[in-house]
Order: C-alpha cells, then structure tokens, then sequence
C-alpha cells in the first residue's frame, strides 16, 4: 500500500530497518534461483507503471551493500501468482547483488519487491530502471480484455489470434473446448480429441472407439450378430464364430449334443456334467445302471443286488458251493483246519479231535483242568459245577505240602507261598483260619499252634474230610486223602 512510485532512472534502497511484508514466491511460477529458500527477506516495495511497450531492466548489480533479491510482479497485489520476473544473483556482479529484465506493457502497473537472500541480509545502495527498449506506440489491441497487451500474450499457432482468443490454439483442427492439450481430459484413442466429445452410443462411460460393446448388450462388436451379420445358431446374439466348438466338428458346443466328441452326449458325459464317475469310463453315474438303487452303479457296487454279499462271494454270481445255504459261495468262507470244509459245516473247526461244540476255543468256556474240552462237556458226578477231573474233595487243613503230617514244613511251604511262589498242591490244606484266602495270618496261626499252644487248624482236621465252608475259590488239585 505504500510502495513508492518510481519510474526509469537510479533510486535509493534501504533495507536495513525492514521487516519481510510479502510471502515466498511461487518456485512454479518465478524461482528466484539454485539457493537458499523462495522468500525476499527485509523487503522494501516500489510501484512502476510503463509508459510504452518495451524491455526494462531492473538492476542493483554491484550497487548495494547486502546479499540481494528482485522480483517484479503484475499489478499491485504482490501475489506469487502474478510474479512476471525474479533474481537472485545477477551474472557477474559483486556480493551476490541481482539485475533482472522483463517485458513491460503501456499503461501496466508493476509492483518493484527487493529484499534479501536470507534473514540477515539487509543493508543500502542504489536501484538502476531503464528501458532496454521501447515501442513509441503506447498502446496495444487487447482481444481478450485483460490489460495486457496482445503481443505479450502466447500465440500458440502463430496465426495472429492470441490463445486467449482463438479457438483452436495449437492449430491442430480441433476446437480448444475438445483438444486434449487444452482441455487436459481423458483421450482412450489417442486422437487428439477430449472423450467427453465423442460418441458414447450405450452412454456406459466409454466412447465407441474405445469401447469393445457400442451397443452395450455384453457382447463384444467383433462378435456381435448385430455387427457381424453372421450366423447364429443358439440365437444368443453371438456370432457363431466366436463360439467354442471343441470337437471342431462345425456345430459350436451350444448347438452339438456331444461338445468333445467322444461319443457321449453332454447330458451325460462327465466332462460336461461335472457329476460322479466311479468306473472312470466318461459316463456320468447318474446314466448308467444302478440295479439296487442304493446310489452305487452296478460297475462300482460290490453288491449289486443288495443281498448284503458282494458279488465276488455272491452264490447268485459265482455259481459255486454253497454247504451251509446262506447265499455265499464257499470259497470266501473261513475253513480254520483246511480240510475243505468251511467251518460253518465243520463240527470240528480246529480238526483238534474235539468238537466245537465242546471245543473251548469256540465255546469261551472254562477248562479247569486244561485239557482242551469245556467242562460243560465233562463228567460232573456230584453236580457241583466243577469236573470230577478237577475235584479233590477230602484234605487235613494244615497240611499244605501234602504230605499226611501238620508240622514245621507246612508253614514253611505257606510262607514260601506267600513271599517266593513255591507251588501248594492243596490251597484248601493251607488256609488254617479257613477264611477264603491263603495270607500271613496261615502261617502265624499255623506256628501258634504248632508251639505256642494256639487253637488247631479248622476242620478238616487232623483227619481228611471235606471243606465245611466250600464256595471259596481256593482248590485241592492233589491230595494224599483216599
């Protein structure tokens, strides 16, 4: 605002008192220079109107005291954006001082901003303006109506109408509002011409030139019907041509019952139905025969008929033997003795001479005196339960080793029983207290007895006889009782 009004001629600077008014300068628009930021420190302002067109220098080359910068700008905002022209250090002068030129329009407004290099610079001296030309016409044609003078305007195409004002800039026939270069839009086909003024006949986004569907029915124009004129067969407004016909037969695959050829049609070929195909032979499952409908084709069904026999056993299919009637061919029967009969008709499976019946391997049973036959099948003479083989009903309790005596070796024998696994022929014969179980508590009542006058093992004793107390799981395997 208060800039001093200079014209052409030498004018003093001082600086050294200033503070930075404006801000940087706009490096896209007016780079000051290589160094140090885009700002003017410690600036003082001037306000130069030109008389006439013409060049005019602005100079303190070798004339003031400090690091110093020029910038000129348009009019008197001191805007970056109107920055005409800048400088920081001028070609061949002293202590970094500036000069700049610039290209000055009649009756045009500049605003003459110096300052220094950085925030420390500041100082006197003396400011040079001189025209370096001038056109002794003072006034120009401005089409445009900007106050700037036509010939200091950009004539892109050099036909005489400045950009500003000629429609089509660079001459390149088409209009600025389409060219590419202008408008800065989209341009797919590389014409030159902005997309937003071509056609779009499906209105999709995508000018016909560079759109693959102009009609924007899904189907590319290289192979629409519409645009082709071609043939097609499944009326789906494709070209034929386009199709796919992978037996190369002629008839494209929407139109050939058997796409590949292999002599399946489609419908069920498992190439084209994605479905099962247990037997690999191309066929899908749900074409081929399944005779007991249990979702297994007969080629994939070990049991075709569902009778619970696979085919390979199934008598209705082999034809073979068949002894014990239950549908499955013999040969796929267990036979333990290989002796050619299969153990469902062999009475003695294991062929150990005893029937199974009574055979302990098949029955489970118990064998008390391990001889192979369960003793179901034994004689049984009292009924008790146990074989007359295993039964060995009269023993003196006392004596354990059997030998017709109670005395020291019996309670020996217990506690070699008890702590070192010797054998008791009579288990009974050993448990003195008679309480179920042969445990220490034999042979310290045995000894009791024996030496200390305790009371006498329980009967029987001392002469043989029965066990009064029978039903405990203790046995008399050997005795020397009759």
């Amino acid at each position: 605002a208060d800039a001093v009004t200079i014209g052409p001629g030498s004018h003093g600077v001082d600086t050294s008192a200033s503070t930075t008014d404006g801000v940087s300068l706009d490096p896209a628009v007016c780079d000051p220079g290589s160094f140090g930021s885009d700002q003017l420190y410690n600036d003082v302002w001037y306000s130069f109107t030109a008389s006439a067109n013409g060049e005019v220098e602005v100079s303190t080359c070798n004339q003031v005291s400090f690091d110093s910068r020029i910038a000129i700008y348009l009019g008197a905002s001191g805007d970056p954006a109107d920055a005409v022209a800048c400088n920081d250090d001028g070609s061949g002068c002293a202590g970094f001082s500036s000069y700049l030129t610039f290209q000055a329009a009649a009756g045009v407004t500049y605003t003459v901003r110096v300052g220094g290099f950085g925030s420390g610079d500041s100082g006197t001296g003396t400011m040079d303006v001189a025209w370096l030309s001038s056109d002794v016409s003072p006034f120009s044609s401005d089409c445009d109506a900007n106050g700037e003078p036509d010939e200091c305007q950009t004539d892109s195409d050099s036909d005489g109408s400045i950009d500003a004002c000629d429609a089509d800039d660079d001459n390149d026939g088409i209009d600025d509002v389409c060219d590419i270069d202008s408008t800065g839009g989209a341009d797919c086909d590389s014409d030159g011409q902005d997309d937003s003024c071509e056609t779009d006949t499906d209105m999709d986004g995508s000018i016909d030139d560079c759109d693959a569907d102009d009609d924007g029915d899904g189907i590319d124009d290289v192979c629409d019907v519409d645009s082709t004129g071609g043939a097609d067969c499944d009326s789906d407004g494709q070209d034929d041509s386009c199709q796919t016909d992978t037996d190369m037969d002629g008839s494209i695959d929407a139109c050939d019952a058997d796409d590949d050829g292999d002599g399946i049609d489609d419908v069920c070929d498992i190439d084209s139905t994605g479905g099962a195909d247990c037997d690999s032979d191309g066929q899908d499952d749900s074409c081929e025969t399944d005779t007991d409908m249990d979702g297994s084709i007969d080629d994939c069904d070990a049991d075709d008929d569902g009778d619970g026999i696979d085919d390979v056993c199934d008598i209705d299919s082999t034809g073979g033997a068949d002894c014990d009637s239950d549908g499955q061919d013999d040969s796929c029967q267990t036979d333990t003795d290989s002796d050619g009969i299969i153990d469902a008709c062999d009475p003695d499976d294991d062929g150990d001479g005893i029937d199974d019946v009574c055979d302990v391997d098949s029955t489970g049973g118990a064998d008390c005196d391990g001889d192979g036959l369960d003793d179901s099948c034994e004689t049984d003479t009292d009924g008790d339960g146990t074989p007359d083989d295993c039964e060995a009903d009269d023993f003196i309790r006392g004596n354990a080793n059997n030998d017709g005596n109670v005395d020291l070796g019996d309670g020996i024998l217990i506690l070699g029983y008890l702590f070192s696994g010797d054998a008791i022929p009579c288990l009974d014969a050993a448990d003195c207290d008679d309480n179920g179980q042969v445990d220490i508590t034999d042979a310290i009542y045995l000894f009791t007895y024996q030496f200390a006058g305790g009371a006498a093992p329980l009967a029987p004793f001392p002469a043989c006889g029965t066990d009064p107390t029978d039903g405990d799981a203790l046995d008399c395997l050997v005795t020397t009782c009759p």
